[in-house]
C-alpha cells in the first residue's frame, strides 16, 4: 500500500440529527483499533469517548453508539492514531518478505503524518533563528505582559483624563453660579427699588422678564457644558457628582450611589436634570407634506403627553417659571410692606404733631403760673396777690 493521503483526521460539526460521520485517511488495521473519536464540549475542549461504532470498509464512524445526535454549537473529531512503536521483527523471517517491509514503512510514514499534524498547530521559530523554543515563548510571555500593562495605562490615563475632565465641568458650573447669583443679587435689588405704589399688573410683568431671563440663561448654560461634559455611557457604573451629556441635549447629575449600568437619566430618579434644552421633536411632516405627531417624541418646551398619551399644551409648571412665579410675589410682598411702612410712618408723623401741640400748651400754662409768683424781702418765693386783691 502506497501511503500519499496527507489526511490525518476529519472534524464534523453538529446539527441535531447527523449520526454517521465518514473518515478519509487510510488506515492499517481493518478493525477500527487506530482510530480515536473526540467530542468537543460547551468550553471548546475535546475529550475522548468510546461511545461510537466503526465500519472499516464504509469507513464511517457512528456516533453515538447510545443517545441523542451531536446537537449544533459542538463538534466531532475523528483520528488516525497509530501507536509509536515498530512492530516488524525481520531476524529468522527467511526470504524477503516485500509485503511486510512496505507495510511497515507504510506505518512509519503514517505516524510522520499524525506529528506533522501536531506540529503544524504549534509555534514554532523561524529556519533561520537559533532561537530556543523556552526563549521563544519567554518572548510570548513578555509582550503579552506588555499589552496588559500599556492597557492598564491607557485605562488609567483614560480615567484622569476623565476625572480632569469632570474637575473642569465642575468648575464651569460654580463659575456660571455665581454669575446667576449675581444677576440674582441685582435683579433683587432692581425689585427692591420699586415704588411702594407699584401694582400687580407690574409685577407680572416683572415675571415674565425673569422667566425669559432664567431660560436664556439655561440655554446659555447649556451651550458652555456641552463640550466638557461626556456623553453618557450605557456600559458606565455612575456615582454623585458624575455629570453626563445625554442624547436629549441636557445635561443631568447622578445623584445615587454605584447606579447599575444602562440606567437612563431620563427615567431614573438617581439623575437630576442640569439644563433645560427649549427643543421640540413632538412632530414630524408626513408622507403628504402634513404635520402630524412623532410615534416615539422625546422632549418639547411646549407639548407633553397627558394621561391618554395625546399631545397636549404643556402648562406653565416647571421650576423655572415656579421660580420666577415666587419672585414676583417677593415683590409684591415687599411693596406691600413698603406701603405699610410708609403708613406707619404718617401717623407717627401725626402722632408727633400732636405730642408738640400738647407740649406747647403745658409750656404756656407753666409761663402763665410764673407770672403768679415773685420774690419777697428775704428772697423766698411767694405767690402774688390778685389785682382784686
Amino acid at each position: 500500500m502506497s501511503v500519499q493521503n496527507q489526511t490525518v483526521k476529519n472534524v464534523y460539526a453538529g446539527n441535531g440529527s447527523t449520526t454517521v460521520f465518514p473518515f478519509t485517511f487510510a488506515l492499517l488495521e481493518a478493525d477500527g483499533e487506530h482510530v480515536g473519536v473526540y467530542v468537543t464540549n460547551d468550553l471548546g475542549t475535546s475529550e475522548a469517548t468510546d461511545n461510537f461504532v466503526i465500519d472499516t470498509a464504509a469507513k464511517t464512524v457512528t456516533y453515538p453508539k447510545t443517545g441523542d445526535p451531536l446537537e449544533a454549537g459542538r463538534k466531532i473529531t475523528i483520528r488516525r492514531e497509530i501507536p509509536n512503536e515498530q512492530e516488524l521483527n525481520l531476524e529468522n523471517l527467511g526470504p524477503f518478505f516485500a509485503e511486510d517491509v512496505e507495510g511497515e514503512m507504510d506505518r512509519e510514514v503514517m505516524m510522520i503524518q499524525q506529528l506533522a499534524e501536531v506540529t503544524n498547530r504549534a509555534i514554532t521559530v523561524d529556519m533561520a533563528d537559533d532561537k530556543q523554543p523556552e526563549d521563544l515563548l519567554k518572548e510570548i510571555r513578555d509582550n503579552l505582559q506588555g499589552a496588559i500593562t500599556a492597557k492598564q495605562e491607557a485605562a488609567e490615563s483614560a480615567a484622569e483624563s476623565a476625572a480632569s475632565a469632570q474637575e473642569a465641568a465642575a468648575s464651569e458650573a460654580a463659575a456660571k453660579a455665581s454669575e446667576t447669583a449675581a444677576a440674582n443679587s441685582a435683579t433683587e435689588a432692581s425689585v427692591s427699588a420699586i415704588d411702594a405704589a407699584a401694582t400687580l399688573q407690574e409685577g407680572q410683568s416683572i415675571l415674565a422678564g425673569t422667566a425669559e431671563y432664567a431660560r436664556q440663561a439655561a440655554q446659555d448654560a447649556a451651550g458652555i457644558h456641552e463640550a466638557a461634559i461626556p456623553a453618557w455611557d450605557a456600559a458606565t457604573v455612575y456615582s454623585y457628582p458624575d455629570v453626563v451629556a445625554y442624547t436629549d441635549g441636557n445635561n443631568y447629575r447622578c445623584i445615587g450611589e454605584n447606579v447599575p449600568a444602562g440606567t437612563r437619566p431620563t427615567t431614573s430618579n438617581a439623575w437630576v436634570r442640569l439644563t433645560y434644552v427649549n427643543g421640540d421633536d413632538y412632530f414630524e411632516i408626513d408622507l403628504r407634506g402634513g404635520l402630524e405627531p412623532r410615534v416615539n417624541p422625546t422632549y418639547s418646551s411646549s407639548w407633553d403627553l397627558d394621561g391618554n398619551g395625546d399631545i397636549m399644551p404643556k402648562g406653565l409648571d416647571d421650576e423655572i417659571t415656579v421660580a420666577a412665579e415666587t419672585k414676583a410675589e417677593q415683590a409684591a410682598t415687599e411693596a406691600a410692606a413698603s406701603a405699610a411702612n410708609a403708613k406707619d410712618s404718617e401717623d407717627a408723623a401725626a402722632a408727633s404733631e400732636t405730642a408738640a401741640k400738647d407740649a406747647e400748651l403745658h409750656i404756656n400754662e407753666i409761663v402763665t403760673n410764673a407770672t403768679l409768683i415773685e420774690l419777697d424781702a428775704d428772697d423766698n418765693i411767694t405767690i402774688k396777690e390778685s389785682e382784686s386783691d
